[in-house]
């Protein structure tokens, strides 16, 4: 049955399994390590369970081929990924749990005998009862006659849902026979689509934008969930309009891209201030596929606060595909609440190429550029760094210095970090941010999951940055060991301002403002401040875990450490006297890559780079800075 179950894994798009031992999973677990039982699945052990579905959620969202997959031990493994699976959730991420579970024996034994097992909350099944609110499907397997049925049921629904699915193995149970190995493939196609209901609300679409002069076309996370980004180069080809994506959405296709007129991210009161002008003075806004979400879309609107939502999107211009349904303007009577997204997308790049809309209507153009970010002139090479000025710097310094081929793929965590950053310039699927769910430290165990699913199954080799707080990075900080372990080029950023600068953000942004002169101590809030910060020597901590450890305190010093990661520079770094380097595990530098022996083989290998970027803590990021003034 296990043999089963890995090709059907590998299948769908599982090449890496990121799996924690435990005795209840680890019969099928240790079958990952031979090649002979394996079926072309690879074990990646990641350092805790949070870590390692971070990894695989990353992993499933990374191409339009790869879904992720953990497996942990029942109750004290599985239950301790719960947060991020719920995460995966929430975002429509395919991955699948394997959870090792109790044999029917030990079940019957604690009800018929009161024995509570190992691990066992009870016995009434509680895993599969917590996961079955945070998954599309969730299955018991302890009978090898229905094994195949199960598992090829709840594979389809990761797959058509986008959903993380749960399979509880019971223990030993991939060792009993179950018939032949799967030689047929799954079926993944299309649920019957109505044509009346598809072509109603196709129609319905192109009659509205035939009559707008200012289309805007905004994109969205499902047009990536859903493997629709082809259909929709194809239909802003068409269209020849303008398009934005949402934050969530943001790299949904390149942005390099010369044949399509991308136009920025737009998040509200977050967005560049052209983006915003482009949308605001709109006629007529398609949005497709945007997860409606405070954080994504609308840029920190609160309905509790009526005067916070006075510049939300008029909702009679907007025509609105999510999860399945199409509403064109607020009537009931234009509602079609369940269409295919790839099938209406196609359809109407049909009928507009038919008509001849392309070129006919003259759509109004976006003004000025969607990478307006400053440029590091501006900013006093000996002045402390600024979110401001990080970004100007690794804009322009190091993400511009690639071509589209080469461009690195960003992480931006939870927090200011994603909302900062949401103007760089980013290759198709090369910015990951968890905008909907919002858990900080997700980024740094996540670039690992991003760079194998990339290896794995593109043929570019990109290399990933990760960047988050300080408080984010400390909850998945050991996510470096496994970076360093598998010997990967990453990029990990940690703002080191010893402060929750989102949470204050979001309580009480009135202490950004530049009149308040008292110091960090006093004007944030206790639980919005990092004291440990003050003792963390993270050039240390990155050696410690096998990589090179930097901290950049001035915009120099951030300047001169990536000029060393671009490859420009091997000389030693004269760096200020509150910066500080550790290279001490790095034998040689290759184009901007430490190589170090310091891994299990004790063979030679890529290793990650540590900068810690110390901004200063009572500043903003300028495109959030107006909350500090409302």
């Amino acid at each position: 049955m296990g043999a089963y179950l890995s090709t059907r894994l590998h299948q769908i798009g599982v090449r890496h399994v990121f799996a924690i031992p435990g005795d209840y999973i680890a019969s099928w677990v240790e079958s990952l390590d031979d090649p002979q039982t394996s079926f072309g699945l690879q074990r990646i052990h990641p350092n805790n369970e949070m870590c390692g579905a971070y990894a695989a959620d990353r992993y499933g969202r990374s191409t339009e081929k790869s879904v992720g997959c953990v497996a942990f031990t029942y109750g004290v493994g599985s239950l301790n990924a719960v947060q991020p699976v719920a995460g995966a959730f929430v975002e429509n991420v395919p991955l699948v749990i394997i959870d090792g579970g109790p044999s029917q024996a030990q079940l019957n034994s604690h009800r018929d005998q009161g024995m509570l097992w190992h691990h066992m909350i009870d016995g009434t099944g509680v895993d599969r009862h917590i996961f079955q609110n945070i998954t599309a499907a969730s299955v018991r397997i302890d009978n090898p006659k229905t094994a195949p049925e199960l598992i090829d049921a709840t594979l389809i629904t990761c797959i058509t849902k986008s959903k993380p699915v749960f399979i509880e193995l019971a223990i030993d149970i991939d060792k009993q026979p179950c018939g032949s190995l799967p030689t047929n493939q799954l079926d993944f196609s299309h649920p019957l689509q109505s044509k009346k209901l598809l072509d109603e609300a196709i129609d319905a679409i192109f009659n509205r934008i035939c009559n707008s002069k200012n289309l805007v076309v905004a994109a969205g996370s499902e047009i990536c969930r859903f493997r629709a980004q082809k259909e929709l180069a194809e239909l802003l080809k068409s269209l020849d309009t303008p398009y934005v994506t949402s934050l969530f959405g943001k790299s949904v296709l390149s942005e390099y891209r010369t044949d399509l007129n991308f136009s920025g991210v737009y998040n509200g009161k977050n967005s560049q201030p052209n983006v915003l002008t482009l949308v605001n003075e709109s006629d007529c806004l398609l949005s497709l596929g945007i997860m409606s979400s405070d954080f994504n879309f609308a840029g920190m609107q609160n309905t509790d606060d009526p005067n916070s939502v006075k510049d939300a999107i008029n909702t009679e211009k907007l025509i609105e595909y999510k999860e399945g349904a199409v509403q064109v303007g607020m009537s009931r009577s234009t509602y079609w609440g369940d269409v295919n997204l790839k099938l209406l997308i196609r359809g109407l790049t049909e009928k507009c190429l038919a008509s001849g809309i392309t070129g006919r209507n003259n759509y109004r153009k976006f003004e000025g550029s969607p990478w307006n970010i400053p440029m590091t002139s501006e900013f006093g090479d000996n002045n402390q760094l600024t979110w401001d000025s990080f970004k100007s710097l690794l804009h322009h310094n190091y993400l511009s210095q690639h071509s589209e081929e080469s461009a690195p793929i960003v992480l931006a965590d939870t927090g200011l970090s994603f909302y900062a950053f949401n103007n760089i310039k980013s290759p198709q699927n090369g910015y990951i941010a968890q905008i909907a769910w919002g858990a900080i430290g997700y980024s740094p165990a996540a670039s690992y999951g991003v760079k194998l699913a990339r290896q794995t199954f593109e043929t570019e080799k990109r290399r990933t940055i990760s960047i988050s707080g300080d408080a984010a990075f400390a909850q998945s900080v050991n996510a470096i060991g496994t970076i360093a372990e598998l010997g990967l080029d990453s990029i990990i950023f940690v703002a080191d301002n010893r402060v929750y600068g989102v949470e204050q953000w979001l309580v009480n942004a009135e202490i950004y403002k530049s009149s308040d002169s008292r110091t960090v101590s006093e004007k944030f809030l206790p639980m919005c401040q990092v004291p440990q910060g003050h003792i963390w020597n993270y050039s240390k901590l990155a050696a410690a875990f096998g990589g090179v450890g930097y901290v950049a305190h001035t915009n120099n010093d951030l300047e001169q450490i990536l000029n060393r990661l671009a490859g420009n520079n091997t000389d030693p770094l004269n760096l200020s006297q509150k910066g500080s380097a550790d290279e001490s595990n790095a034998l040689r530098w290759e184009n901007g890559v430490p190589i170090t022996n310091r891994n299990a083989s004790a063979q030679e290998k890529q290793t990650f780079v540590l900068v810690a970027v110390q901004v200063v803590p009572d500043q903003l990021p300028s495109n959030v800075a107006w909350k500090a003034s409302t």
